[in-house]
């Protein structure tokens, strides 16, 4: 027994043993494992003390898991797990676990991760576990690996932070924004400029602008005529005082007859003899009035264009007095024909719309001869012509062969209409009251004229046709045309007139009607009932293959309409209901640019013909092609049962209206199959077969319907499908056909189609018609497809042009539904190249996608239309092209590749040409999606809109304008509230904000000169007297601002009166002396004066500063005024130093010399010889000297001057001796000649010269050094336009060629006194000269800064500070003082820090005070003093030390320097002195040179060696003072730039001299990021700056910019 228990206790040991062997090698495997994964992360913390094994005892260092997160981003969890295991791990027991050294993790969390450690190592017993449980807590830690909440404060900083990287966003945004915008609207702006400079500049006709003549007309409209170069006789004289002659107006283009009545009397004739023409006239104002608003819409009626009436006050004081030839008016009165003096009372200019082509009936009355059938169309039109005149109780009143005109069409026109009548019992008046002198003269009209005169009128011109012999051969016309006659003169209602048998024969009305069809020659004998009972028929307009179109009007409304006719199939009811229904359809589309469709009507008539078939199912109609047409609708919603699409059939070409139908096949009428009837019918209006029924009654289809129209239709259809069905059954046996004949009734347009006027070559130069008319049709679409519909055939010949110039899109006959998915089975290619050769209209004009599928499902929009319109821009713009390959060729180019022909746009401005090039490809884009839609293009900015505005809107704003009612200040309200754009608000003074005008040099040099020459003026007893700035713009001031080289800047006040600034100083001080009636006066003022350039980008008015002066006095001192002010001229080129400097010259001419030799040459006429003054006064101010040559070239294309006249002039007035004797020997031609205008005028500008010569030598010494007497001399010829002008101006050399600069001109202006001068103001008892003289100070200005004169200083004499606050109260004392004794001083308000006593020197460089150096320099401040005590100053003065100084000391210094006497001489004994700073005059230090300068350039291109050398030059003498304040072993680095000012501060203030190079990266850096256009500007300094900032380098750097003209530079010590 015992022996068996200890066999079992050895046996247990041995047990135990072998499990502590296993556990210990697996332990030992664990470590192993755990230290090859965590590395140094990985801690033994077991202490194996002599060798003797200890159970595994780790500490794992463990952070997140790794992943994409935690390997880029920071770790803020970590832990220690210390793992302490039994001997008998992992076989029976479980770890020891603990969490150590815990960041990051609250210890909540760290209970949790405990007690899941705890779980997982229990659920594991039996295995390792270590690995595993360190995974866990990695995962664990990975999941709260977040950044610390912070406290409460850390928090709010974090909000705000955020906040403030919000709000810095949305400002670098806004700020993006409000520069985008910026952008946009300069690039906006300088497009309008550019637009507005084409639209100036555009030649709208092809006469000469400078010629036409304004007219005002009495609606408030002014006219700019020019006079036709037609000069034949267009009608027989109608009066004596009347003078006919054809214009054209200079703005559209248009011609215009000008009747112009002009109404003279003696002057002998007494005044109280004319009461009764006054009287009359007076009436015949207010008929004029009365006639232009009235809206004459009757076509046959010429409409008055212009109504002008010029009246001349008929006082004793203010006749007119003038010398003309009336030989006719007075050989009537018996008087002899010589030159009398007479006045005209009244003058009566009217225009009216005949075009040139037009001719007067009573020069071809022989068209009757060879077509008697338009006496009746003249009958017609004339009494329609009457009809309205009647209904407004006007008339005509004298109604002859003479106010009636035949067109090129050969339409009727009446013109003359009431007018006429009252105008020749004008002239009947003032004839009487010439002969009659003192008896009583009725101003009443010989004869009381009714209307039914005009009727008598019309009867006597149509009995003189009744003699044609075309009219005696035709017994019945010739007895109508008697009945005619008969009833004209003993009718007096017009009515009747129009009802009679002469306006309707039926011989004459069915000879007018051709037939649709050859083979139907049946069709012109239908009766056409409601045809002939409600209209008379004019002509036809056109035909084609599927009937006619013909013009009538209408015998109730008297209006032309464009009536089409179109025969029906019997055998297809679907497609006539299809056609009738559409036709209703296009009946309520209603739009100004689209053609307007009235009413439409069926006719019936009965006629033997040949038997036609017909199927026994011809006329059902199958409930599936009803379901078809119901959805394949191309009516709106409302509308349904219409066919879905049109096809395309060819056209007539040599039609004045086209059509989109064709007829099918006639011949065949037994092909028509099943399967062809349920094919799409393709057109809307093409006729198939022509058929007839018994009845001759009328359908009406629509006509004043309401909109509940469509469900009657609908069973209307159905019941007239029964009607037809059974009708088609009994035909097959029937010797008679139904022919029924649908008319539709539009409007009529006279110009025919937009096809025409491309052809005629008539828009090619008129780039705003163009646009015009683009627009026009643009809105005719965006109506179209509002309406739900798609025109898709878009051509030349489907847009029509109206009597008013205006486009009518017409021809719907492939119009659609805009439906989303169409079948689209006709159109392919073969069909387009067959067609090309037949209808090159459709076929070239149509949408690729149109062609994109064969017989397939495709998807098209309004789009379609844009494509087409495209090629119609195109063909607008482009030279006509005549039918055939090449118009095939060039626009399937166009199509394909976008190519457009080289000679595109060719005589059209490029502006035009590339915003049309830019337009047409949009509109062409091959995808649909990137095709502009309608409203896009009319939205667009691509398009210019100056053509928007309609007469009658102009006309309009014109007359509210005028009355100036609640309207008018409502229009002047809303312009003046409408907001400002923040970009224009940036924009507007950008320019003018510029650092140049606050560019010190400038300012000292205006003030220099101003005072300069205001001491001058006093000198001559001138007075200062400035004037107001604003003065109101007249029309009188348009010929000068159009002339000027800066355009006056006109504004409108809150008043609505259009004002201007001054563009000189001088109108607004004549006004003021016409006011007050000064009579004698001479003033001096300076002032802004105003100008608006044409350069892009400019909005604010051009400012410049003129110093004027001007003398008044009576006309016999004009010569001594005038030597007054050239006197002050001459001595202020003496007395100012950048004038005396140079070569300066003084030039004096005279008007009447340039216009003798103008009258001499053949230029009598006053507008020729405005074009030559203002020749030579653009040669006289250009900048460059001209040659011989080029005057006479400039005068040949300025002017109507041959060459040879051209040179003869300028030999006559110019020559090599300026001398005045040379002038009088050139010009002794125009003395001598027999001329009286030339020797008068001649004459007076010799004799002025000759006076003025012999003035200006007893005030002149050097007189004929300076003075000059150009003949060819000519400036501001409408201002200066009384004789003497002279001009001070110098040459300087610029690039090897001397160049004249104007410094100032002026001349006589007698003239302007009387122009300004209003009836109200006092008029001088004598004639008054008025002269006067403009110097331009900018200019003077400029000169004066490149000779860098002393000008003293702007900003005082002193410069005062003080070395802390403590002594701003002593610094205040100081210049208190100072300012008490008149001594100028400025203030530097910042203290400097303090210091020691030293050297003011030393002082300027250790304040940095480089800043107090510059602006010293800046503003020429010689007088620098440093407050030191309370009594105590530094003196330094034009860089002389003066050492320390008492206050006292200083203020005497002061007074002695204002009495002449230098600082250094006041004090001599500063050079024995104690005070330790030393005198620098009389003990100079050895200081470094110019020498010491080492001059590096940063610039783009190396200079040359001459352009090195002579700016090392300028340079080295920029910088001696510089120089002179450093010591001698000094070296100067002197970096030259091209740069800016602000960009050489900028630098200075970043870079400090003790930066490394890293941190001088950083500041150039910065420096980019705040001026980023001078960037590589900045990288190339840096690298020119680098090495000198390398260790052991302070050698000083100078930046020196070129761009300044005295040098800028910056010091960097």
């Amino acid at each position: 027994m015992k022996q068996r228990q200890c066999k079992q206790q050895s046996g247990a040991v041995g047990d135990i043993g072998g499990i502590l062997d296993e556990a210990k090698r697996r332990q030992e495997d664990e470590r192993i494992v755990l230290e090859s994964v965590y590395g140094e992360d990985f801690l033994d913390a077991a202490q194996n003390a002599w060798k003797v094994w200890q159970p595994l005892d780790v500490i794992l260092h463990l952070k997140p898991i790794e992943s994409a997160s935690t390997a880029s981003g920071k770790i803020y969890v970590s832990l220690d797990l210390h793992v302490k295991c039994p001997k008998t791990y992992p076989l029976s027991e479980t770890p020891f676990l603990a969490l150590e050294n815990v960041k990051g993790i609250s210890l909540k969390d760290v209970d949790k991760l405990k007690q899941i450690l705890d779980n997982k190592a229990s659920s594991l017993k039996g295995s390792e576990v270590i690995l595993e449980l360190c995974q866990i807590v990695q995962e664990f830690l990975y999941e709260r690996n977040k950044p610390p909440e912070g406290s409460f404060f850390d928090g709010m900083l974090q909000q705000h932070a955020a906040v403030e990287h919000e709000r810095r966003k949305q400002r670098v945004r806004s700020e993006q924004r409000d520069r985008e915008d910026i952008v946009t609207f300069q690039k906006m702006h300088e497009e309008k400029l550019l637009w507005r400079k084409a639209e100036e500049s555009e030649p709208t006709t092809p006469v000469d602008d400078s010629s036409c003549k304004i007219f005002s007309c009495i609606d408030g409209i002014q006219k700019r005529l020019t006079k036709s170069t037609n000069d034949f006789r267009r009608r027989p004289n109608i009066n004596p005082f009347c003078h006919e002659w054809s214009a054209v107006d200079c703005v559209t283009g248009h011609e215009l007859f000008i009747t112009e009545w002009t109404f003279a009397a003696t002057i002998k004739t007494p005044l109280s003899s004319l009461k009764p023409f006054i009287n009359h006239f007076k009436q015949l104002e207010r008929k004029l009035h009365e006639i232009s608003s009235i809206s004459v819409t009757e076509p046959t009626l010429s409409n008055y264009e212009i109504l002008c009436v010029q009246k001349n006050k008929l006082t004793v004081s203010e006749v007119d007095v003038w010398q003309v030839l009336l030989y006719s008016v007075f050989l009537t009165l018996g008087m002899s024909i010589t030159r009398l003096n007479i006045y005209q009372p009244g003058h009566i200019v009217i225009g009216q719309n005949i075009d040139g082509n037009d001719r007067n009936l009573s020069s071809q009355v022989d068209i009757f001869e060879t077509d008697k059938t338009l006496l009746v169309r003249l009958a017609v039109q004339l009494l329609s012509g009457l009809q309205f005149l009647h209904e407004k109780n006007l008339g005509h009143f004298d109604l002859d062969l003479t106010s009636i005109w035949i067109t090129g069409k050969r339409n009727f026109r009446l013109s003359d209409y009431y007018l006429r009548s009252l105008l020749l019992d004008q002239c009947r008046i003032i004839k009487e009251c010439v002969e009659i002198i003192g008896e009583n003269i009725s101003s009443s009209p010989s004869v009381n004229k009714l209307p039914n005169h005009d009727l008598v009128s019309l009867g006597n011109i149509f009995d003189k046709f009744r003699l044609l012999p075309a009219v005696v051969n035709n017994p019945d016309f010739y007895r109508n045309l008697g009945s005619f006659v008969e009833v004209c003169r003993n009718t007096e209602i017009l009515k009747t007139l129009m009802e009679h048998p002469f306006l309707h024969q039926d011989d004459l009305f069915q000879s007018l009607f051709p037939t649709v069809d050859d083979r139907k020659g049946d069709f012109q004998q239908i009766a056409h009932s409601r045809l002939r009972n409600e209209f008379i028929f004019i002509e036809m307009l056109g035909k084609g293959g599927f009937g006619d179109v013909m013009l009538a009007k209408n015998k109730l409304d008297g209006n032309d309409y464009a009536i089409k006719r179109i025969p029906l199939d019997p055998k297809d009811e679907r497609f006539n209901r299809k056609v009738t229904r559409e036709a209703k359809l296009f009946s309520k589309l209603n739009h100004s640019n689209v053609v307007r469709y009235y009413s439409a009507w069926i006719e019936q008539a009965s006629t033997n013909s040949r038997e036609i078939e017909t199927e026994s199912n011809g006329s059902e109609i199958d409930v599936d092609d009803q379901k078809e047409e119901t959805e394949n609708s191309l009516m709106p919603v409302r509308v349904k049962n219409i066919e879905k699409v049109a096809k395309r059939l060819a056209v007539d070409a040599t039609a004045e209206w086209s059509t989109s139908f064709q007829m099918t096949s006639v011949c065949e009428p037994n092909s028509v199959s099943e399967d062809r009837r349920r094919e799409p019918v393709q057109t809307l209006f093409s006729p198939t077969v022509l058929s007839t029924v018994e009845s001759s009654d009328f359908e009406v289809l629509f006509e004043d319907e309401g909109d509940n129209e469509d469900s009657s239709d609908e069973n209307g259809a159905d019941m007239s499908s029964t009607s037809i069905s059974q009708s088609e059954k009994t035909t097959k046996s029937s010797s008679t056909l139904s022919l029924r004949i649908l008319f539709i009734q539009m409007e009529y347009c006279e110009k025919s189609t937009l096809r025409n006027l491309i052809d005629s070559s008539k828009l090619l130069k008129n780039s705003r018609q163009i646009w015009r008319l683009f627009r026009e049709i643009l809105l005719g679409l965006q109506y179209i497809h509002q309406e739900g519909m798609i025109h898709r055939d878009i051509k030349p010949m489907n847009i029509l042009i109206d009597g008013s110039d205006h486009a009518k899109i017409g021809d719907f006959g492939l119009a659609t539904r805009d439906i989303v998915s169409k079948n689209l089975a006709s159109l392919n290619e073969s069909d387009m190249t067959s067609s090309m050769t037949k209808d090159i209209g459709t076929a070239l004009y149509i949408a690729p996608e149109l062609l994109s599928t064969i017989n397939g499902s495709i998807d098209y929009t309004t789009k379609i239309d844009v494509y087409s319109l495209g090629i119609v821009l195109f063909e607008m713009f482009y030279r006509p092209l005549l039918p055939g390959m090449e118009r095939i060729a060039v626009i399937k180019n166009l199509r394909g590749s976008g190519h457009f022909p080289s000679d595109f746009g060719t005589g059209i401005l490029e502006i035009h040409q590339k915003a049309a090039k830019k337009l047409i490809k949009w509109m062409l884009e091959i995808q649909p999606d990137d095709r502009p839609s309608v409203q896009m293009l009319l939205e667009s900015d691509r398009i210019p809109v100056a053509e928007i505005e309609e007469n009658d809107f102009q006309k309009m704003f014109c007359q509210t304008i005028r009355n100036g009612g609640r309207l008018h200040h409502w229009i002047i309200d809303t312009l003046i509230a409408n907001p400002v754009l923040p970009a224009a608000d940036y924009l507007y003074d950008r320019g003018i904000c510029s650092a140049d005008r606050l560019t010190l040099p400038r300012l000292r040099a205006i003030e220099y000169l101003r005072n300069k020459l205001c001491r001058i003026c006093l000198t001559h007893a001138f007075i200062p007297f400035d004037m107001h700035s604003i003065i109101p713009f007249s029309a009188k001031n348009t010929t000068e601002m159009t002339n000027s080289k800066s355009r006056a800047c006109r504004f409108v006040d809150e008043n609505g009166i259009a004002v201007m600034l001054p563009y000189d100083l001088r109108r607004a001080f004549v006004r003021y002396c016409v006011r007050n009636g000064v009579n004698r006066l001479k003033r001096y003022g300076c002032g802004k004066v105003f100008g608006r350039s044409d350069a892009l980008g400019s909005m604010h008015p051009i400012e410049r500063m003129e110093f004027a002066i001007d003398a008044i006095g009576p006309a016999s001192s004009s010569q001594m005024l005038t030597a007054d002010i050239l006197c002050i001229a001459v001595e202020a080129a003496h007395k100012i130093d950048c004038i005396s400097s140079r070569k300066w010259e003084i030039r004096l001419g005279h008007r009447d010399l340039v216009i003798a030799t103008a009258v001499y040459l053949g230029f009598g006429e006053f507008s020729a010889q405005n074009k030559i003054l203002n020749i030579l006064y653009a040669i006289a101010t250009s900048n460059k000297m001209l040659n011989h040559e080029q005057k006479i070239e400039r005068l040949r294309v300025g002017t109507e001057m041959s060459f040879s006249q051209a040179n003869s002039l300028l030999n006559v007035l110019e020559g090599d001796d300026y001398t005045l004797e040379a002038l009088t020997a050139r010009t002794e031609c125009l003395v001598n000649c027999r001329d009286d205008r030339v020797r008068k005028h001649a004459k007076k500008a010799l004799s002025d010269l000759t006076d003025l010569a012999l003035l200006l030598g007893y005030f002149i010494d050097d007189m004929t050094e300076h003075i000059l007497f150009d003949g060819t001399l000519s400036y501001r010829p409408h201002t200066y336009c009384s004789g003497l002008m002279f001009q001070l101006r110098v040459l300087f050399l610029h690039k090897q060629t001397i160049r004249p600069v104007i410094l100032g001109a002026g001349g006589r202006y007698d003239t302007l006194l009387e122009v300004e001068r209003h009836a109200q103001d006092l008029i001088p008892p004598n004639p008054l000269c008025a002269v006067g003289c403009s110097l331009s100070l900018d200019v003077l200005a400029q000169f004066c800064c490149t000779s860098t004169p002393d000008f003293g200083s702007i900003c005082g004499q002193a410069l005062v500070c003080s070395i802390s606050d403590q002594l701003l109260k002593t610094t205040a004392n100081l210049v208190k003082q100072m300012w008490s004794r008149g001594i100028q001083a400025d203030i530097l308000h910042d203290p400097v820090a303090p210091m020691q006593i030293m050297e003011l020197n030393v002082i300027i460089q250790i304040l940095g005070a480089q800043f107090i150096e510059e602006h010293c320099n800046e503003t020429n401040i010689e007088m620098l003093l440093v407050v030191f005590g309370e009594d105590e100053v530094l003196a330094r003065v034009g860089g002389v030390d003066l050492g320390k100084l008492t206050f006292d000391e200083i203020l005497s210094k002061f007074e002695a320097y204002q009495s002449g006497v230098s600082f250094v001489e006041a004090f001599p004994h500063l050079s024995s002195t104690s005070s330790p700073i030393k005198h620098s005059v009389n003990t100079l230090p050895i200081v470094a040179t110019p020498a010491n300068l080492n001059i590096r350039y940063a610039l783009a291109e190396k200079p040359t060696a001459y352009i090195r050398k002579r700016n090392e030059t300028q340079i080295r003498a920029c910088l001696q003072k510089v120089v002179a304040a450093l010591a001698p072993q000094t070296m100067v680095e002197v970096i030259v730039t091209e740069i800016s000012v602000d960009a050489v501060r900028l630098l200075a203030t970043l870079i400090d001299r003790t930066f490394t190079v890293d941190e001088l990266s950083s500041a150039f850096a910065t420096a980019i990021k705040q001026l980023n256009k001078f960037k590589q500007e900045f990288k190339r300094i840096e690298e020119v700056i680098e090495p000198f900032f390398q260790p052991k380098n302070t050698s000083p750097i100078i930046l020196y910019s070129k761009q300044d003209c005295n040098g800028y530079y910056k010091l960097i010590l």
